[in-house]
């Protein structure tokens, strides 16, 4: 009950077990029992669905990437081969549902801790065909309406969608264990030290090194500014974050509030 009152997650929970009272698809139970987890506000407390589901549709996912720039759905890439609208170009409707209703539909069963708006953004853009359909299942046909890049006449188009397999190479193609990058700007005595996540739970040894020689080598270098890339991290194993917050902190704090094994 941190991040929500006992009373309103008791209400929540009476309110949503009361719509328990049909036979459901999948994407429809969810719909009930998700914003549940949500509102608890932690990472490691959620519900997935079943892999069957994707079986279910799989080839019927929508096929465009999506970016939320000022407060628009942009066109960014395919989960396809094929370019079906333009790049840039702003997405209006979803099957005559305002891009607006499932902007907010799919950041609001993102679930993150302490119910952070800028991750759950950042998860829509991420799995935007993976979230849409556990809430809305697999449409047999998408019909969009959008703007072409700087012009205000309403186009339609029905799109052909993208499969399982084509969605999820792209979605989880940095799942694993994604690149940890130093690079050294001398000329302007900066260090970028790139960490995409803290998913080492197998090669705690292998980061801590990593951290140890960086930093080694922005001490050895005369470097006095660092830039830490930390986009897209979305966490892993304390054993991993330690080392490198040691050495950001210069008198030793305590990491965990109570201890730890």
């Amino acid at each position: 009950y941190e991040f929500t009152s006992k009373e309103v997650f008791d209400s929540l929970f009476e309110y949503q077990f009361g719509l328990i009272n049909k036979p459901m698809e999948y994407h429809q139970y969810y719909n009930i029992v998700n914003p549940l987890l949500v509102r608890v506000g932690c990472m490691h407390t959620g519900i997935w669905m079943p892999g069957e589901i994707w079986k279910l549709g799989t080839n019927n996912f929508s096929p465009l990437q999506l970016r939320l720039i000022e407060e628009n759905a942009v066109v960014s890439g395919y989960y396809n081969d094929t370019s079906q609208v333009p790049i840039g170009s702003i997405i209006l409707e979803i099957n005559s549902i305002p891009i607006d209703e499932i902007i907010e539909d799919v950041e609001n069963s993102i679930i993150s801790d302490a119910m952070n708006r800028q991750f759950q953004r950042a998860g829509f853009e991420k799995r935007f065909p993976l979230a849409y359909a556990s809430i809305y299942g697999f449409p047999e046909e998408y019909f969009i309406t959008y703007l072409l890049p700087g012009q205000k006449t309403k186009l339609t188009a029905k799109l052909i969608p993208a499969n399982n397999e084509s969605v999820r190479k792209i979605v989880y193609k940095n799942f694993s264990h994604p690149s940890l990058t130093l690079k050294i700007l001398e000329e302007k005595n900066i260090a970028v030290l790139k960490i995409p996540t803290f998913s080492y739970y197998d090669q705690v040894e292998y980061f801590t090194s990593f951290i140890d020689s960086s930093f080694q080598e922005i001490k050895d270098k005369n470097i006095t500014n660092l830039i830490l890339d930390l986009r897209g991290n979305d966490g892993g194993d304390p054993f991993c974050s330690v080392p490198l917050f040691s050495y950001l902190e210069k008198e030793p704090v305590k990491y965990f509030a109570e201890e730890y094994v």
